[in-house]
């Protein structure tokens, strides 16, 4: 086929699974082929949910850098497992963290829980050190349904963060159309805040 590039590998016993019956490549080993071919963000998506549900172990990271050590785009997958995290809950907040590593934002942290006097606020998306700013993104099943209860609560949640002196930033889907707009108001809100 035209366009088409084939690549042999070979499939150990370590780089297989069987779900539902059927024999599938592993997670592990279909993350970083994943990542070997993709752009660097979708390479992350995809390491950081194998970390996030327990398919790519520290023994499954180093085995696969080694089988992976020559092939086509094996730098692109190597990047991709450095800079993975499985503290990333969703496709909508690996995209922005490399957004942020893309345009230069300082690395955030991540899932960082906040308290005050009332007990635990909760955990934000990110958050950056010496900052006092959290960036939260807002996918479409974080508000279940929407009900005004659901956003009540999380109004109620974001107000509690304020009162710790927090600036909250708040980003969805659509921020992902204009990624250098998202970064540079980004980058004023830390620069006043540093």
């Amino acid at each position: 086929m035209a366009g088409v590039q084939h690549h042999l590998g070979v499939l150990t016993d370590a780089d297989l699974s069987v779900v539902d019956g059927l024999l599938v490549t592993s997670v592990a080993r279909a993350s970083l082929e994943s990542a070997c071919t993709a752009s660097f963000d979708v390479g992350v998506i995809g390491v950081d949910a194998a970390l996030r549900t327990g398919g790519l172990g520290e023994d499954e990271v180093r085995r696969l850098r080694s089988v992976i050590a020559y092939w086509p785009g094996s730098a692109a997958a190597r990047k991709a497992l450095s800079f993975g995290n499985g503290l990333s809950e969703s496709v909508g907040e690996s995209r922005m963290r490399v957004l942020m590593y893309e345009h230069g934002l300082p690395r955030p942290r991540l899932q960082t829980e906040y308290r005050d006097r009332f007990g635990l606020i909760g955990r934000v998306d990110f958050d950056f050190e010496g900052y006092d700013t959290a960036v939260e993104f807002d996918g479409a099943l974080k508000y279940g349904d929407g009900s005004p209860e659901v956003l009540i609560r999380e109004k109620r949640r974001e107000d509690r963060l304020r009162a710790l002196g927090l600036i909250v930033i708040r980003t969805d889907w659509t921020d992902f159309d204009h990624p250098a707009q998202l970064a540079t108001n980004m980058l004023r809100v830390l620069n006043r805040r540093r």
